[in-house]
C-alpha cells in the first residue's frame, strides 16, 4: 500500500511540477529581459555615484 501511495504521490508531484514549470520559465525569461535592460543603465549610474 505504501509503494502505491508513493507512486501516486510521485505522479502527482510530476503533474504539479509540469504545470508550474512553464510559469517559472516565463518568469525567468522576463527576469533575463529585465536584467539586460537594467544593466546598461546601472553602469553609468554607478559611475556617477562613484566620486
Amino acid at each position: 500500500i505504501k509503494l502505491i501511495a508513493q507512486g501516486n504521490n510521485t505522479q502527482l508531484q510530476n503533474k504539479v511540477l509540469n504545470s508550474i514549470m512553464p510559469t517559472f520559465q516565463v518568469f525567468e525569461s522576463i527576469n533575463d529581459q529585465i536584467d539586460k535592460a537594467i544593466t546598461p543603465l546601472q553602469i553609468p549610474l554607478y559611475q556617477q555615484l562613484t566620486p
